[in-house]
């Protein structure tokens, strides 16, 4: 089964490194391992060297592979398909290079919210990007910040289903949304991996959070206020290229979208917004609450909706 006979190749995504320091790294297997099959339960590849290296143990350099990294390789049992060997790397967009900002900086794209040109300012194209309004009462129920949890989890549903998403998306988003944060905008989660800020918790280190800073500027706004990161959260989702995909189009489609919680899947909103724009490992995913943060934001905006029925004598 060696002799290549039956030979199979992949591509995958690189989850981890080895902790043994072999030079070996866990990857997820496209088409291979769905989804439901946990971080902790990939298998580790073997990775080829070029020959200007030495070959044996202690001499030489070591593969540099990154987490996030989409790699090709083939299995050497062939059919067997449990020997994975990573030939290279293959080029994507993750977090663009110095050298990409500038280009798309010069390009005017407003897709990418990048961070600055030549004199070192923020650019961003207000006009070519969605309009996000905010209601009025919306900013009274804020009250400034000395709202409750309770409040805002209801105000970040209603401005969600206010800008195209149906409850249940516009919950799934929102019960992400409490466990990352508990909707406090000045929120930071700063470790030896991170420096994550805001209602998303925006990554610093990933480039994820200066767009944020440079919507802020744009509008002559604080990039810690409420309503801004709101705004730019939507704006983000929609025009977003910073991370796998936008996440807005399935969002939005409501044949798509069915359910906040069950199947990992790209029908359940919660995970569909933690897997594409949070994108985090899934033991996190796990552990946080997040569907039952959803089933809250859900049933309670589906009884605010009844109160409001009943008090215009609608209601049943």
């Amino acid at each position: 089964m060696f002799y290549g006979d039956n030979n199979r190749w992949f591509v995958a995504t690189v989850k981890g490194n080895d902790p043994q320091h072999r030079g070996r790294y866990k990857i997820r297997i496209h088409g291979l391992h769905s989804i439901s099959v946990e971080d902790k339960h990939l298998p580790y590849a073997e990775t080829m060297l070029p020959t200007t290296e030495g070959g044996v143990s202690g001499i030489g350099k070591i593969s540099q592979l990154q987490n996030g990294a989409f790699v090709f390789g083939i299995f050497l049992d062939g059919e067997t398909s449990q020997a994975p060997l990573i030939f290279g790397s293959i080029t994507h967009l993750e977090t663009p290079s110095t050298i990409q900002r500038d280009q798309i900086a010069v390009s005017g794209n407003p897709r990418l919210l990048t961070d600055r040109d030549n004199n070192k300012r923020a650019i961003v194209d207000l006009q070519s990007l969605p309009v996000v309004t905010i209601g009025e009462d919306l900013k009274d129920q804020y009250a400034n910040g000395n709202s409750s949890t309770s409040t805002r989890r209801m105000i970040v549903m209603q401005q969600l289903i206010s800008a195209g998403l149906s409850p249940v998306a516009a919950a799934g988003v929102t019960g992400n949304i409490e466990s990352e944060s508990t909707f406090n905008p000045t929120a930071n989660n700063s470790s030896s991996i991170e420096n994550s800020w805001g209602l998303a918790q925006w990554n610093d280190g990933a480039g994820r959070l200066q767009p944020l800073k440079n919507y802020a500027t744009a509008k002559n706004a604080d990039w810690q206020d409420f309503f801004i990161q709101l705004e730019f959260l939507i704006v983000d989702m929609q025009t977003n290229a910073w991370s796998r995909h936008r996440v807005w189009p399935r969002l939005a489609d409501n044949k798509l979208t069915t359910r906040y919680d069950g199947v990992l899947d790209d029908y359940n909103a919660t995970w569909n917004f933690f897997e594409n724009y949070e994108i985090a490992e899934t033991g996190l995913y796990k552990s946080s609450g997040r569907e039952k943060n959803a089933a809250k934001a859900y049933y309670q905006y589906q009884a605010s909706l009844q109160s409001t029925l009943n008090n215009l004598g609608i209601g049943q």
